[in-house]
């Protein structure tokens, strides 16, 4: 398969399955899940500023669409990354809240523990395989620092934003107080609430977990050089 092939494929394939999540969240006619899909997909703002030289310092493949209206310096964001962004924090949050009293009824709050390592061993292993397979993005850091193709202190970061984004819907959801399944009627205060509560969580977690991997970057200087001018 060539090289633009494989971009392409890709680009449907999540495509695809952000749009299947929305349609299921619409047919569980649950306003808090779609907001955890969408706030996810938003979370691509983040991700834009990490990318930069003193954090990531990461590019992404020439052949992926661009989203329209962003492009800085001659810098373009992928279209895909919003609804994939959507899934990895989105889709996998709404999924373990779901799960979770299954969890806590066979190991307790230890499930907290291995909601955290999940989240930090699973994100490097399917990004060794965008980043080391597909070559869909490149992390431009030195190899010391570095599990295969992408930076070890990722296992912290995404295990922070796994364990953090589950437990703020979980939490948000309590708050919430809305009905099980409600609906989603965009004339009705419940669905607003249920979608905001549903993102802010997620929002939340990026913060926190982006102002703790900013003093990993302040510490050392793990670049090489990148091309990007910013």
């Amino acid at each position: 398969m060539s090289s633009l092939m494989t971009i392409r494929t890709f680009e449907l394939i999540v495509a695809t399955a952000f749009f299947a999540a929305i349609l299921w969240a619409c047919k569980l006619r649950n306003p808090l899940y779609l907001g955890a899909l969408i706030g996810g997909a938003f979370c691509f703002v983040f991700d834009w500023a990490w990318c930069a030289r003193s954090f990531f310092n990461a590019t992404f493949h020439a052949d992926l669409i661009p989203l329209p209206g962003i492009e800085v310096m001659g810098l373009a964001y992928p279209l895909v990354l919003p609804p994939a962004w959507g899934l990895a924090y989105g889709l996998t949050t709404i999924l373990l809240v779901r799960v979770w009293p299954s969890i806590e009824r066979r190991v307790g709050k230890a499930g907290y523990v291995l909601v955290w390592l999940a989240g930090g061993i699973a994100m490097t292993a399917v990004e060794n395989l965008l980043v080391g397979v597909l070559h869909i993005y490149t992390y431009h850091q030195k190899p010391e620092y570095l599990i295969g193709t992408v930076p070890w202190s990722n296992l912290l970061l995404s295990g922070n934003l796994q364990l953090l984004c589950f437990a703020g819907l979980r939490a948000f959801q309590k708050w919430a107080a809305l009905a099980p399944n409600p609906g989603i009627d965009l004339r009705s205060e419940n669905t607003w609430k249920g979608l905001a509560m549903g993102a802010m969580p997620l929002w939340g977690a990026f913060v926190i977990t982006y102002a703790i991997q900013l003093f990993w970057y302040g510490a050392v200087e793990p670049w090489t050089e990148s091309g990007r001018p910013f």
